[in-house]
């Protein structure tokens, strides 16, 4: 029987899994992401050693190869985090390590790109906004602040161009991964001559995208060997994470919304066609082409969702596998409300200095009352981001399928539920991103096409109804009543 393997370069965790052809998980292998902490003047910053991440890969590729004896392994394709990004030379050797998206150092050449071409017409152009988490603006904070290590520079590839040029000694990427540079056009799926002139960087650093699910060539015999892989497979391009789990949960019609939910937590609404307009952009509303010919997305991110739940769980005492069913298990005891959280612990993206809070904070409250507030907290800023999302693209959300670590809570998913006021679907499998590349692997082989994702997407596990909860329509109120206060104080 053949198989395919979808790899994921995730913040958190870099996930390596099989599927057979019906898309069920023969395998998975997962390790942490390896991360430098580093501190430039008074900020701390953050970075991902490429070269440790795809020997991590190769270890995972090594192990699945053993654990699918009896199958044919066919292709692989990548998911992975988007901004980030790495100089490399002609040899495509890395020249430094990749700012991690988030990291905020690059703030100052966002500001100054948004003052050169103007945030509409920025918009107009790439659907986004400036911020520091994208491509260009992390190359103009090279370019400024080592010119000598730019002028080495012969390209630019994102963590998924990086593995995909190991995998296959190609160097592309798809029509997702590159409009997270914030130099794409969106529309006519080209680089922008027009945002390269205005940030000063050269057009040659970057490949021309093309297609998620699109094969690039075969493994190359250094990573066949060094994996214990066939020399046969085929390498396929894949696309950003988010991109991916919307395949593998076969969440790509209009209506459909996937809230992928890791590190962060992406809330994504299936479209025809980008909306861009005075509406949109005064609701700062983003849209990008999807990985492949599938229609678009319009899309909404909170930076702080796994990490909302990862600090409240060690806040609280909780660690290891089931620290979030213990946190949800503690939040259904709650018995006191207006304990409100505000999960910017990362900040937003249109204000990155911003701190999570919590508000309304009594002496009665309790562990349990905390626990509550940092759920609710994360699901009405799903339900604030998503309602702008709604209102500007004109298509309301009737289903939202969940994906990631998170969705792994009833409690969570229940809540979530009631505060959207829609379904939200549960897949079987949890590992959409996975999922969603390896089906762009099979697509890229030819053993599927676009029409039968339906083939391998994953089933659903379970669907949580809304039901009628007076508490959570009144925290909403509260929360949303307060939310630009919050993000003023900082």
């Amino acid at each position: 029987m053949n198989c395919y393997i979808g790899i994921d370069a995730g913040t958190t965790n870099i996930k390596t899994t099989a599927f057979d052809e019906s898309g069920k998980r023969i395998a998975l292998v997962s390790e942490k992401t390896p991360t430098e902490k580093v501190t430039l003047g008074d900020n701390h910053c953050y970075e991902f050693n490429v070269e440790k991440i795809f020997d991590i890969i190769l270890s995972e590729l090594g192990k699945i190869s053993d654990l699918t004896q009896g199958y044919q392994i066919r292709g692989i394709s990548v998911s992975s985090m988007a901004e980030s990004g790495v100089p490399v030379d002609k040899d495509f050797r890395p020249l430094s390590f990749a700012i991690a998206w988030y990291d905020t150092r690059s703030e100052q050449q966002a500001i100054e790109l948004s003052k050169i071409i103007g945030d509409h017409r920025l918009y107009e152009i790439t659907g986004h906004f400036s911020s520091y988490k994208f491509g260009i603006t992390k190359i103009m904070w090279f370019k400024q602040n080592h010119p000598e290590l730019y002028e080495r520079t012969k390209y630019w590839l994102t963590i998924n161009e990086y593995i995909l040029f190991r995998l296959s000694g190609e160097r592309v990427c798809d029509y997702s991964i590159a409009s997270r540079n914030l130099c794409f056009d969106i529309r006519e799926r080209k680089w922008s001559d027009e945002i390269f002139t205005a940030a000063g960087i050269r057009t040659d650093l970057f490949c021309n995208p093309i297609a998620g699910g699109t094969a690039i060539g075969k493994i190359t015999k250094q990573t066949a060997e060094a994996a214990g892989l066939p020399s046969d497979i085929v390498i396929s391009t894949g696309g950003h994470d988010h991109a991916c789990a919307t395949i593998g949960t076969n969440s790509i019609h209009p209506g459909h919304a996937l809230c992928s939910m890791g590190t962060s937590e992406v809330t994504m609404i299936a479209l025809e066609f980008p909306v861009i307009s005075d509406e949109s952009f005064n609701d700062q509303c983003a849209f990008y082409p999807h990985c492949s010919p599938l229609p678009y997305r319009s899309l909404s991110s909170m930076q702080a969702c796994g990490i909302s739940l990862d600090w409240a769980s060690a806040f609280l005492g909780y660690r290891g596998p089931a620290k979030y069913t213990k946190l949800a298990d503690t939040a259904s005891k709650s018995k006191n409300g207006g304990l409100l959280f505000y999960p910017f612990l990362r900040g937003t993206m249109f204000a990155p200095e911003s701190g999570g809070c919590i508000t309304g904070l009594h002496d009665y409250h309790t562990r349990q009352d905390l626990a509550a507030a940092v759920f609710k907290g994360l699901c009405s800023e799903t339900k604030y981001l998503s309602d702008r999302i709604a209102r500007a693209s004109r298509q309301s959300v009737t289903c939202i399928h969940a994906a990631g670590g998170p969705s792994k809570s009833d409690y969570f998913m229940q809540m979530k539920a009631d505060m959207m006021k829609c379904e939200v679907v549960l897949s079987e499998e949890s590992e959409a991103a996975c999922l969603g590349a390896a089906i762009l692997s099979a697509i890229g082989t030819g053993d599927i096409n676009f029409d039968q994702i339906g083939r391998m997407a994953a089933r659903v596990r379970k669907t949580f109804h809304p039901e009628e909860n007076e508490a959570a329509e009144q925290y909403y109120q509260n929360y949303e009543k307060n939310r630009s206060r919050i993000l003023e104080i900082g």
